[in-house]
């Protein structure tokens, strides 16, 4: 599959994710990820985490833990 991509994409490849979360303002879930020392920016209304060589896994499972939790906390249960 990294070979697929590599050939559709070539150097145009990276590790930056841009994603939305409905009914959220980016740039307070930004802040709330900072003080939980989860960094990442926010472009054009995205928030973008660009995950590297120097992330590992207990980093990512950290950006989820911490989303999840704001996620949930933002939002009504109905």
């Amino acid at each position: 599959r990294d070979e697929a991509l590599a050939k559709q994409f070539g150097s145009r490849l990276s590790g930056i994710v841009c994603f939305e979360i409905p009914d959220s303002d980016p740039n307070e879930l930004r802040n709330r990820l900072i003080r939980e020392k989860v960094m990442l920016s926010v472009r054009h209304g995205r928030l973008r985490a660009a995950v590297h060589a120097y992330n590992d896994i207990s980093d990512i499972d950290r950006l989820i833990q911490v989303m999840l939790k704001s996620s949930s906390a933002s939002r009504p249960v109905l």
